[in-house]
């Protein structure tokens, strides 16, 4: 009710003033009477009602947990008209310490990709060293780099593989769709391991064959397959041949002449022979000796004998002759004449003594009788020989 007066009378003052600005000074004398006088009855009032009003409630939470907010406490009036007590409600500052404060955000981090929308991050931290006593989120993310990126177009064709077995690599490439291959993240090469699968094989080269000669150089030769069964799977040649003993061989030197011929003709054999280098003609192939056949020509032979002359006596022995006819009568063996006794029987008054004739013979032309016609030049010691037989038995008489 205090409360209520005093109000009007202050709303009456101040109408005062506004309408009595020019007013004489003895005039604000007397208002300023009236506001002391309204003053001392609105304390007087106010004290005799102090005791109608109830406990302050509990100081409620304050608004702020820093920084200086405000609680409030209220009470009611006993009276239950609160013109009659004083103020119902009360307010004062709390928590007037200063809150705490997000730091300035950090610098964006860089962008998790240069292209096709990437992301980036900043931070800030509380003053009081404990994130959770700031209000807000302490970090923040935000999308970089929205531009579509450079794309690898597809890769080529793979290349030949640099081995038909064994293990080899083959290559193959790509661009860059902005045509600068630098612009896209990675390779453009790619390279691969191809024809991995066991190459064929030589199998082991066979032994030697048996050289072609024993000296001289001969030739011998080995052959190897290949592990598929098919030599041409394989690279190389099959065979190969080699030189093999190569050092000289014994020779034979250069023959004798020829032997002199068995027979002068009518197919005889003559002879020669030689030695081997080494001293021993078992080492040199072939004979050291040889033989052939010589002076095949027919011999010369005598033809028919010519018909006997005409004996040299009629009677007591007389001899006759006939000659072998040839062309060349050297080349014929013997006498190209012979002659024989004839007309033996004894010629009138000749004599004989002891059953032996006595002869004269003509020692030029006359062969000694019963010698078969031997000539008497070419048997004169036969003769000799008879005549001393003769003398010795006394049974010759030899005229001369």
């Amino acid at each position: 009710m205090l409360n209520m007066k005093h109000k009007k009378a202050n709303e009456h003052l101040s109408e005062y003033i506004n309408r009595s600005m020019n007013v004489k000074a003895s005039d604000l004398i007397l208002v300023a009477i009236f506001i002391f006088a309204s003053t001392i009855q609105w304390t007087s009032a106010r004290v005799q009602l102090r005791n109608a009003s109830t406990e302050w409630s509990p100081w409620s939470d304050c608004s702020k947990p820093c920084g200086t907010g405000e609680r409030s406490r209220s009470r009611s009036c006993s009276t239950g008209n609160h013109y009659n007590c004083e103020a119902d409600t009360e307010t004062t500052s709390c928590n007037t310490q200063p809150c705490a404060e997000w730091s300035t955000w950090s610098n964006w981090t860089e962008c998790s990709l240069s292209c096709g929308r990437g992301t980036q991050s900043r931070r800030r931290s509380c003053s009081s060293g404990d994130n959770r006593d700031c209000d807000g989120a302490e970090s923040e993310i935000t999308i970089c780099n929205t531009q579509s990126c450079p794309v690898w177009v597809a890769w080529s064709a793979w290349g030949a593989c640099s081995q038909s077995c064994g293990g080899g690599r083959q290559s193959r490439t790509r661009t860059c769709s902005t045509g600068t291959n630098g612009d896209c993240s990675g390779t453009n090469q790619s390279s691969s391991a191809c024809n991995t699968q066991v190459c064929p094989s030589w199998r082991p080269w066979s032994a030697w064959s048996t050289c072609s000669k024993t000296c001289g150089t001969g030739q011998q030769a080995r052959s190897r397959n290949c592990s598929t069964g098919n030599d041409q799977d394989c690279s190389g040649r099959n065979e190969m041949t080699s030189r093999c003993n190569t050092q000289d061989c014994p020779t034979w030197r250069p023959w004798s002449t020829w032997s002199d011929c068995s027979k002068s003709c009518e197919s005889g054999e003559r002879s020669r022979s030689r030695n081997c280098s080494t001293g021993n003609n078992r080492d040199c192939d072939g004979t050291n000796q040889t033989t052939e056949a010589c002076n095949t020509q027919e011999c010369p032979t005598w033809l028919n004998w010519n018909n006997w002359s005409s004996c040299t006596a009629s009677c007591g022995g007389g001899t006759r002759r006939r000659r072998c006819s040839n062309r060349r009568r050297n080349d014929c063996t013997g006498s190209d004449e012979e002659s024989e006794v004839c007309q033996t029987s004894p010629c009138p008054g000749s004599s004989s003594q002891n059953g032996v004739t006595i002869a004269f013979y003509d020692e030029a032309t006359t062969a000694i009788p019963g010698s078969s016609g031997i000539c008497f030049e070419c048997n004169y010691a036969l003769l000799m020989i008879f005549v001393l037989i003769s003398i010795v038995g006394n049974r010759i008489i030899i005229a001369t």
